[in-house]
């Protein structure tokens, strides 16, 4: 099992043309399995890696089989709402550049710990974790790097967001906690309604926004069992 690093992210390069778009994260993964003789394969990915999973699943319908999601539901299903727009209000926050640099790398990363402890409040080994971000991030070029996921939001091309937001028809498994503090349940509800394909939404009665690392045997066995 191939678990490559996004660009970007240590201890990758930092592209020189600070390209984060979905389109190209995805057509970076097609590429490593292409240049690795792969011709088929399953994609897994969680938050950014999720949507980068879907839209994968559009750009290569014969050479991705399945795709497993965990904590993203389909971008095309993220409907504004006050209750939405609240969780997700670090996203506003971050695609203003000079604020999101400014605010991420003062008081030796504070906020990193602030939406942890939004997302995840109850997992135990986050500090450990947490650690290792931050001394990634303080490389340089690291933090503009991660924040340029969310600035890419605003220059995607109209023909490149239709893969981005069009339903895949490749079987699909979302794994999701429910006590997740980035999204809102429902959200994964209505994807039963609007899938015409195989697709499932297993949700972990106690985990939170990083579902495969506070229970990885529970992730692994539905995974396995899926793939």
């Amino acid at each position: 099992m191939y678990s490559p690093i996004l660009r970007g992210y240590y201890p990758t390069d930092i592209p020189n043309d600070s390209d984060y778009a979905v389109y190209t994260i995805a057509t970076d993964i097609h590429g490593l399995a292409k240049n690795l003789g792969i011709k088929s394969y399953n994609v897994i990915g969680h938050d950014w890696g999720s949507s980068i999973a879907y839209a994968m699943a559009n750009m290569y319908p014969t050479e991705v089989n399945k795709v497993c999601a965990i904590a993203m539901p389909h971008p095309k299903l993220l409907k504004p709402s006050v209750k939405f727009l609240y969780k997700a209000r670090y996203i506003i926050y971050f695609m203003n550049k000079r604020k999101a640099i400014k605010k991420i790398k003062e008081d030796d990363f504070f906020y990193l710990e602030k939406l942890y402890n939004r997302w995840s409040p109850n997992w135990s080994n986050y500090n450990q974790n947490l650690k290792s971000i931050i001394t990634s991030l303080n490389q340089a070029g690291r933090v503009e790097a991660a924040l340029g996921y969310y600035w890419a939001l605003k220059n995607t091309d109209s023909d490149k967001a239709k893969l981005y937001k069009q339903l895949p028809k490749t079987p699909i498994l979302v794994l999701v906690g429910e006590k997740d503090g980035t999204v809102l349940l429902s959200q994964f509800n209505k994807m039963h309604r609007d899938f015409n394909t195989f697709f499932k939404v297993v949700k972990h009665p106690s985990a939170e926004h990083f579902l495969h690392q506070e229970d990885e045997s529970f992730c692994l066995t539905q995974i396995l069992g899926f793939f």
